[in-house]
């Protein structure tokens, strides 16, 4: 006889593939990413606080570049990729490096224009990775087609994930079964035709994108009206009030406290709501501050 535990887990709601519990605990991966591994590579049970992938059994590997930085978790066939967000006036710059630059530049399908600045962050560290990759699956004699992944970043490194999905699935052939993405305040990446592609390779059936109720200012990098899109709606949340826009942790502790009914996609945001929010709840939370 199953257990309750298992009905429940079968029967709750899922986005992307994840329920919100599984969507949560890639959020934690997504904010471990932006610490430096080399002081954590020891366990601590008495520091329950902290996500920390060594002590549930994985492999943990680090990639850094002046301009990108990714962890990869590794448990057999199972990896997760977390790129690191922006926390740098280096990152900074990279964001705001928005000219496009042709897939066929970038071994993503030609038609599909990238964020220069995105896809030379996600280039600088995947030459390493990639071939990280490749013998992770050699030593279990398999293909990078036969691997699963869980992909997450925040930020600039939502937009690195972002890439990381795509060039996977049409580079090495991983089927979308195989592949979840779980972003969070991702700015654009793709333009229409890499949209395009994202949605017959069944890739839109497996993202999470979660973003703010009001307006994060990094969604809205790489600018729609030069042709980046958003690959999949988003799941909205409240950021707890006093809470700077954008930082990950009032993701998380928004996302975790999200009603089951608002797990779903939201409409987009357009212009009137983010003049509203601008204009009128930012300066609120502001004077409201005691």
């Amino acid at each position: 006889m199953q257990s309750s535990n298992f009905h429940d887990k079968m029967t709750q709601p899922t986005i992307g593939g994840f329920t919100r519990q599984e969507a949560l605990e890639l959020g934690q991966v997504a904010n471990y990413a932006y610490t430096d591994i080399d002081a954590n590579q020891t366990c601590n049970p008495m520091n329950q606080a902290l996500y920390n992938p060594v002590c549930t059994g994985w492999l943990l590997n680090q990639f850094r570049t002046p301009i990108g930085s990714v962890h990869v978790h590794s448990r057999g066939s199972h990896i997760k990729l977390a790129y690191k967000g922006t926390d740098t006036l280096t990152d900074l710059a990279t964001d705001f490096t928005f000219l496009p630059t042709w897939g066929s530049a970038t071994h993503l399908p030609q038609d599909t224009t990238v964020h220069r600045g995105f896809m030379a962050a996600f280039d600088s560290t995947w030459v390493s990775v990639e071939p990280y990759l490749l013998a992770i699956a050699e030593a279990q004699k398999i293909a990078i087609s036969d691997l699963t992944f869980d992909i997450t970043g925040h930020s600039l490194g939502a937009a690195q994930a972002t890439i990381a999905m795509l060039l996977l699935a049409t580079n090495h052939n991983v089927p979308a079964s195989q592949l979840r993405l779980a972003t969070f305040g991702s700015p654009r990446v793709f333009n229409a035709a890499g949209n395009r592609h994202w949605t017959r390779l069944g890739l839109d059936a497996r993202t999470l994108r979660v973003a703010e109720e009001g307006v994060d200012p990094v969604t809205m990098v790489g600018p729609g009206f030069i042709g980046y899109k958003h690959v999949v709606p988003a799941v909205r949340v409240d950021l707890p009030s006093r809470t700077a826009p954008h930082v990950l942790p009032g993701y998380l502790d928004a996302f975790e406290n999200l009603p089951q009914p608002s797990y779903v996609h939201s409409n987009r945001l357009g212009f009137r709501r983010a003049l509203w929010h601008y204009a009128i709840v930012v300066p609120s939370r502001l004077f409201s501050r005691t």
